[in-house]
């Protein structure tokens, strides 16, 4: 459920900032995904 809410945000910021923005900013939220689930 969360998961489905932060897809939802990224898409929101994908249109609200761009793509440059939002290619950063995926990469970061799976780093730190990645990371908790360690």
């Amino acid at each position: 459920m969360i998961m489905r809410q932060l897809l939802g945000a990224t898409a929101y910021f994908k249109v609200f900032c761009g793509n440059t923005l939002y290619e950063s900013l995926r990469d970061r939220l799976v780093l730190f995904l990645n990371q908790s689930h360690l």
